[in-house]
C-alpha cells in the first residue's frame, strides 16, 4: 500500500483507471527510490557526510551549536510517473505539493542566507573551510543512497521516456499546448510553452515565508501562494486537455509496463529495500527519528 507518500488528484479529475495507474506506480517506484522518511534520512546522511568533518572543526574553534545538519535536504511526497510527459498525475498540484513538503528547509535556508555571523565565527568558518577536504558527489551519493537504487532511477526514467515516444506524440502536444497558452495568464505576462511551462513553475515558486505546510488551512494562505497555485492549476489544465487523449487510452499499457518492471528486477528492488533500511539505521545514530522526521542535530557529537 502507498498511503501518504500518493498524490491526491483534485476532485473532478480522479477515475479509477487513473487512481490504479499512480497509485501502482508510486508504490512500485517508491520501493527503490525510498519512502518520504526513507529519503529524509538519506537527506541526513548527505549532510552528515559533506558538512560533519566541519562541524567538528568549528566544535574545536569554540562554536558547538554549529549544526551540520542545518542545510539538509527534506523530501517531497512520491511521484513515480513525474518525469513523463503524458501519463505524470492529471492536474495534480506536483509542484505546490513538493513546495509544501518541504517548506521547512526553505525557510531555513532563507533564514541562513540572511544571517550575520560575528567577525570572530566568520574567522573560524574560513579557517575551517580551508582546513576540511571537500567531498565528492560520488562519495556523498554512495554513501547516502542505494547502488541498487541508483541504477534502478535510470532504467524507470528510461522506460518512462520510451513510453512517451511510443504512445505520445511531443508535436502535438506542443501544438496543442501553443493554441492554448493564451488561457494562461502569467504575472510577468511570459507566454508559456510545452518546453518552458515546468521550468517556469520551478523558478517562479513563493518564498519558504509565503509557501504553506501541509498542514495550515486554506484559509491561512498567503495572498502570493493563492496566486502561485492558482497559476499551477491554469497550467495543469493546458497540459491536460493537451495530453489527456493519450492518457486515456493507453494508461493499461503503462501499468503493464510498471508491473513487468517490478517484475523484471525483483531481485535489484529486494536489494535496494535493504540499502534503504541500512540507511534509516546510520541516520538514526546521527539522531533522525523516522517516524516524525525530526533530527537531533547535537546527538553525533555526543
Amino acid at each position: 500500500m502507498l498511503g501518504s507518500n500518493a498524490l491526491p488528484l483534485r476532485a473532478g479529475d480522479s477515475s479509477a483507471d487513473t487512481d490504479q495507474l499512480q497509485t501502482e506506480a508510486n508504490a512500485v517506484f517508491s520501493r527503490f527510490n525510498g519512502t518520504v522518511e526513507q529519503r529524509n534520512a538519506s537527506g541526513v546522511i548527505q549532510a552528515w557526510t559533506l558538512n560533519g568533518a566541519m562541524d567538528q572543526c568549528m566544535s574545536e574553534a569554540g562554536y558547538p551549536q554549529w549544526d551540520w545538519s542545518a542545510t539538509r535536504n527534506l523530501a517531497p511526497r512520491t511521484n513515480a510517473l513525474g518525469t513523463s510527459v503524458f501519463f505524470t498525475d492529471p492536474q495534480g498540484g506536483s509542484y505546490s505539493h513538493a513546495l509544501m513538503d518541504v517548506v521547512d528547509a526553505s525557510r531555513l535556508e532563507e533564514d541562513l542566507r540572511s544571517e550575520e555571523l560575528s567577525e570572530a565565527e566568520t574567522v573560524a568558518v574560513q579557517g575551517c573551510v580551508k582546513s576540511t577536504p571537500p567531498t565528492s558527489d560520488d562519495t556523498t551519493s554512495q554513501q547516502s543512497t542505494p547502488s541498487e537504487a541508483v541504477q534502478l532511477r535510470s532504467e524507470w526514467w528510461s522506460m518512462l521516456t520510451a513510453l512517451d515516444a511510443k504512445y505520445g506524440d511531443s508535436e502535438a502536444y506542443a501544438s496543442c499546448f501553443r493554441d492554448r497558452a493564451d488561457q494562461i495568464a502569467t504575472p510577468d505576462g511570459d507566454h508559456l510553452t510545452a518546453d518552458t511551462w515546468v521550468m517556469y513553475l520551478g523558478s517562479h515558486a513563493p518564498a519558504g515565508s509565503d509557501t504553506p505546510s501541509t498542514t495550515d488551512p486554506p484559509s491561512t494562505y498567503s495572498s502570493a501562494w493563492n496566486a502561485y497555485i492558482g497559476l499551477e492549476a491554469d497550467v495543469e489544465s493546458v497540459d491536460w486537455a493537451c495530453r489527456s487523449p493519450v492518457y486515456e487510452e493507453h494508461s493499461d499499457e503503462v501499468l503493464d509496463a510498471v508491473s513487468r518492471f517490478a517484475v523484471d528486477n525483483a531481485a535489484a528492488i529486494a536489494a535496494a529495500e535493504d540499502g534503504w533500511d541500512t540507511i534509516v539505521t546510520r541516520a538514526a545514530q546521527l539522531g533522525f527519528h523516522g517516524q516524525s522526521g525530526s533530527l537531533d542535530g547535537q546527538t553525533a557529537k555526543n
